[in-house]
């Protein structure tokens, strides 16, 4: 990295040259501990579609468990069976069906079990009889006669559920399906007969005890104490007479190690949510199973399972539940090269996937400008049905960074979703260094933050700055020709330092996250759309928040915060303007502030802080499920102050420099490996100790340049062949700093905070 130019005193501005938690998966179901397989078991349901269903069982190849001689299997007799339709015939309509089953701790024969069942669970399995590589032995019409085999395939697992009146269903209870991946059955001895284990089961509970499904030893006769529902859908067929009426499946009885609950598709409103929530909770899980969409605000580790084989092999797979699997493949503007910090303001996106996709939409295939929102809500997006999708044109505002995440979603980048970012470049280029001399307008208390945004959806970017001197943060509106309207301040937590903006609730409107220094919480005010916000909501983070920064860290669509304290703070958003409980990472000794990059190209959001207590900088390689790994630091020259990112060396990769504050005249350069490993920092003097620097293309030739705040107002060149630096003095020691294009000329403009005189210094571009 080479300095080209410099503009110094209260300002200095640098380019680079350029040529060119997830978290733990649950384990299997486990036969250790002495526990084995108790054998299979055939349930049939008939009366689909009817007023009166019926449900029966039998045994087929029972095994002793336990290594025991004599009869095995498990004891189980039907209570009840449900059917209801969902939708319209040659319309996408599904009809549900489902059969629950008394279970006893004895064996088929009724002698009691003498050791207990824990978490007995009934897994799918296909055997050399069943129909189309499915775990369906039998499949009848109405009349009698066979049905198309095709059918079976697309019979597929769901959740306990009923119609809810109308033309929808609701759940009717939680803890019902289980998920499980292939390396889980995998794992699994097959009895003698069972061709293929599908990743899907059912579970057994016990109705007796609400923090348990353990069935106890030595049941008395008649004494069934668990209970477990199969639980399937199948699309309406041709016509009535083309219905399946009668199916039987086959499923492997065994006991599980681990304590695992399944959220299904039918529980992912609001209330199954809620009841699934409780369920894990109470029974202690040890691992939570999300179905791609769903949400877990929980403590359970937790893992997304987007698809389930219900026919095939694991290596020939030919039907799925939940969704096909679909693997993104790369974005174009490509986030990782040097056009990624470049592109367009009104650039289309394209996504494309090895796959065809049907379901891509603005809250799958998510777009959110740090300055303009949410994008393309309400529009539809081109491709579906192909393997690539492209968004309209966009409306960005120049200098702000555009976030997109192609979230976990049946049929769409699912198993692995993606997130990453690209910069959007001025559409005028300019003169290096041509600012016209600082206008001031005056705000209530000494203002620390910049931070530009549209709050109000006029295409323009408003100003929002907060104070260390008050529990307040100020918004201005911008007037539509360059200025910015009177100040609103609305209260927050004590005392106001980092801030930004994002949709946190998906309703197209901005809001405002703030890090209170004293108080040790993020205030979030949701926007009202027209630059008005709702009373603040406080969230506990760590202690001496400095700054905040926002980014989908586990990469579902919804905005997640990240918080600079004395490590990091990330608060996982639940996409309705809440956020989950904090998740402190540890810093070094302690960080200050904090950024957001995808440091090694692998689809997940990384994070970097700078360090003011010890000479490093840690970065922490985000996980995808908006866990992080243990920070790894690299030495600095001294204590650091600020921390920008962006690609200064054009290799594609972000890299990341620091200001060093009062403590020395240098900025610290780390520039990245390309695989999210960094170099060793190399000093470069700017001729005055800094406070803040931000990065964007100055003069519009598509590479990155700097801008930095300077501890003094004193002149002072830059050394070296390249001359010295032009001057912009303000009126006081420039704090934070911030670019946008605030007079849409389509040039980047500057706005700096000016510390301890309550006034904001507006540097235009000429």
């Amino acid at each position: 990295m080479r300095i080209r130019r410099a503009t110094c005193v209260a300002l200095c501005f640098l380019a680079a040259c350029h040529d060119a938690p997830v978290t733990p998966a649950a384990t299997h179901p486990s036969t250790g501990s002495g526990k084995r397989p108790l054998g299979l078991v055939e349930v049939t349901i008939s009366g689909l579609g009817s007023k009166t269903p019926s449900a029966s069982v039998r045994a087929k190849d029972f095994v002793p468990p336990d290594g025991a001689s004599g009869e095995g299997g498990i004891q189980i007799a039907p209570v009840s069976t449900g059917t209801f339709t969902v939708g319209a015939r040659g319309a996408g309509g599904m009809r549900y069906f489902y059969a629950t089953y008394q279970v006893r701790n004895a064996n088929i024969s009724g002698t009691a079990y003498t050791t207990p069942r824990t978490n007995l669970t009934f897994l799918a399995v296909g055997t050399n009889g069943t129909i189309g590589g499915s775990a369906i032995s039998q499949l009848f019409r109405f009349d009698g006669s066979l049905a198309n085999t095709a059918i079976a395939a697309q019979v597929t697992p769901t959740g306990m559920a009923h119609q809810n009146g109308g033309a929808g269903f609701v759940s009717s209870k939680p803890d019902v399906l289980q998920a499980l991946s292939e390396a889980d059955v995998a794992a699994i001895a097959a009895p003698a007969g069972v061709t293929t284990i599908f990743p899907y089961a059912f579970v057994t509970s016990n109705p007796n005890t609400s923090n348990s499904r353990t069935l106890p030893a030595n049941p008395a006769v008649g004494q069934f104490d668990g209970l477990v529902t199969f639980a399937f859908k199948y699309p309406l067929q041709a016509t009535a007479a083309d219905d399946p009426f009668t199916l039987s499946m086959i499923f492997l009885a065994l006991d599980d190690s681990q304590t695992r609950v399944t959220q299904s598709l039918e529980e992912q409103d609001a209330a199954g949510t809620t009841a699934f929530e409780a369920r894990a909770t109470a029974l202690g899980a040890t691992s939570v199973t999300l179905l791609a969409g769903g949400t877990y605000a929980g403590a359970a580790s937790t893992r997304t399972i987007c698809s389930a084989r219900v026919a095939g092999t694991a290596a020939s797979p030919t039907a799925y539940a939940f969704g096909a699997p679909a693997h993104f493949l790369s974005l174009t503007p490509n986030p990782y090269d040097v056009s990624g910090e470049s592109i367009s303001s009104t650039a289309s996106l394209t996504a494309t996937f090895d796959t065809v996709v049907t379901n891509a939409t603005p809250s799958t295939f998510v777009v959110d400008g740090m300055q303009s929102g949410r994008g393309f809500l309400g529009h539809t997006y081109t491709g579906n049905g192909t393997t690539t999708v492209s968004t309209p044109n966009g409306s960005f505002l120049p200098g702000e960074e555009v976030e997109v995440t192609v979230a976990a979603t049946p049929g769409l980048a699912c198993p692995t979703p993606w997130a990453g970012r690209l910069r959007v470049g001025p559409t005028v280029s300019s003169e290096f260094g041509s600012f016209a001399a600082a206008t001031t307008i005056s705000t209530a208390a000494g203002p620390y933050a910049p931070v530009l945004a549209d709050l109000n959806g006029d295409g323009k970017p408003d100003l929002i700055v907060t104070s260390d001197s008050s529990a307040t943060v100020a918004v201005f509106l911008n007037n539509g020709s360059g200025g910015f309207g009177p100040e609103t301040d609305y209260p927050v937590g004590s005392v106001s330092r980092g801030v930004a903006v994002g949709d946190f609730n998906g309703d197209g409107k901005l809001d405002i996250v703030v890090a209170n220094r004293t108080s040790n919480s993020v205030s979030v005010l949701l926007g009202n759309g027209d630059g008005t916000f709702q009373p603040r909501v406080d969230y506990p983070t760590g202690s001496n928040p400095q700054n905040v920064v926002v980014g989908d860290f586990n990469r579902d669509g919804k905005l997640d915060l990240a918080v600079g304290t004395t490590g990091v703070s990330v608060l996982l958003g639940n996409g309705d303007g809440t956020f989950q409980p904090k998740v402190d990472y540890p810093a070094t000794v302690g960080s200050h502030r904090v950024v957001v990059a995808d440091f090694n190209q692998d689809g997940t959001l990384d994070l970097a802080v700078s360090n003011a207590n010890t000479a490093v900088v840690d970065v922490y390689l985000g996980k995808g499920d908006g866990t992080f790994n243990t920070a790894v630091s690299y030495a600095a020259s001294t204590v650091s102050q600020d921390i920008t990112v962006g690609d200064f060396d054009g290799n594609g990769t972000p890299d990341l420099i620091v200001t060093y504050g009062s403590s020395n005249t240098n900025i610290g350069a780390f520039l990245n490996n390309g695989d999210g490993t960094f170099q060793p920092g190399v000093d470069i003097p700017v001729g005055g100790t800094q406070n803040s620097l931000i990065a964007g293309d100055f003069d519009g030739d598509g590479h990155l340049d700097l801008a930095l705040t300077l501890a003094n107002s004193a002149a002072v060149p830059l050394e070296g062949p390249l001359g010295p630096p032009t001057t912009l003095p303000l009126p006081a020691i420039g704090q934070g700093i911030v670019t946008g294009d605030i007079n849409a000329d389509g040039k980047l403009d500057l706005i700096v905070a000016n510390f301890g005189n309550r006034t904001i210094s507006l540097i235009r571009r000429n």
